[in-house]
């Protein structure tokens, strides 16, 4: 699992406002950095480990979910050929 990754992006200064703020709003576990040199302006994300933990323990959940799903298949059955045919 990488500790960190890195993404830049070309971005107006209200749009790159706007991103900061939904980073902010939503905490997500990002650095991020707007660099101020010429226009348009490059924002710099930088996503932090726990993003990649949580991401991973997501998919373990999933996992586990469709398994159940599998067991559970026919109880979703499509019961609408058995009723066409009587």
């Amino acid at each position: 699992m990488p500790e960190e990754a890195n993404s830049r992006s070309v971005t107006t200064s209200r749009g790159g406002e706007h991103i900061h703020d939904v980073i902010e709003l939503h905490r997500l576990p990002l650095i991020h950095t707007t660099l101020r040199r010429g226009s348009p302006q490059t924002l710099v994300l930088t996503k932090q480990k726990a993003l990649f933990e949580r991401d991973a323990e997501l998919r373990a959940r999933q996992k586990v979910l469709f398994a159940w799903l599998k067991t559970q298949r026919s109880a979703f059955a499509d019961t609408r050929q058995s009723v066409a045919s009587s």
